[in-house]
């Protein structure tokens, strides 16, 4: 009897054991192979905003892009929406793809240039990676801002799903004499090139205006 119980305590000990290992293997399979692509996407530190020779307003921003998935995404599309009570959302499609380089010579200072790489098309992230997707989002028409703060949302399509993805959402905080700059300096010349931007940082939970190179000018 003794023998018998023991046995099985054995058996049952070795299923067991057996169990987990399958549990595991599955488990590891799923994670390393199988696990569809998530991807993530996050808002940077800073903004560069202008206008283009139409007036459109432009928004340059690096985008933080990740996949915790264990396959390729795919990005179709990204867009930022400005949005406040009582006004029309401003909407901003990625139109472009951009390189920034330091173009100083050498000893001098750090010169950052920020130029046209090629217009925005599908961007796979591979599985467990991350990318850095340095893009130029276009309103379609000159929009209306005015002094104030705004909400500023990033949302982005995923090639294998019909919803868009979650997003990122700041606030942006514009004074009378940010958007003053915005107008007055920062639209570019009747050849498309543009020769400054209007530099916004996060800080204290809000996209706030960098006017000190324009000092003296306005």
């Amino acid at each position: 009897m003794y023998l018998q119980l023991g046995l099985q305590a054995k058996d049952v000990i070795t299923a067991l054991i057996g169990l987990a290992a399958l549990i595991t293997s599955i488990t590891s399979l799923w994670a390393g192979y199988l696990k569809k692509a998530r991807l993530r996407f996050t808002l940077p530190g800073q903004l560069g905003l202008s206008y283009s020779k139409d007036m459109q307003l432009i928004i340059i921003a690096e985008i933080a892009a990740s996949n915790v998935g264990a396959r390729p995404g795919v990005i179709t599309q990204m867009g930022l929406k400005l949005t406040r009570e009582g006004e029309e959302p401003i909407s901003l499609t990625w139109r472009e793809i951009l390189v920034t380089e330091n173009i100083a010579e050498k000893g001098q200072p750090r010169k950052v240039w920020t130029s046209f790489a090629g217009f925005s098309s599908p961007v796979v992230i591979p599985k467990y990676d991350a990318k850095q997707i340095n893009a130029g989002f276009w309103s379609p028409e000159k929009p209306l801002l005015n002094p104030g703060t705004y909400r500023l949302r990033l949302s982005a399509s995923q090639a294998d799903r019909k919803k868009l993805l979650s997003s990122d959402e700041r606030s942006i905080e514009f004074s009378q004499a940010a958007l003053d700059v915005l107008s007055k300096y920062t639209v570019a010349d009747q050849t498309g090139i543009r020769k400054t931007r209007l530099d916004m940082f996060f800080e204290d939970e809000t996209y706030k205006s960098d006017l000190s190179k324009f000092r003296g000018s306005q």
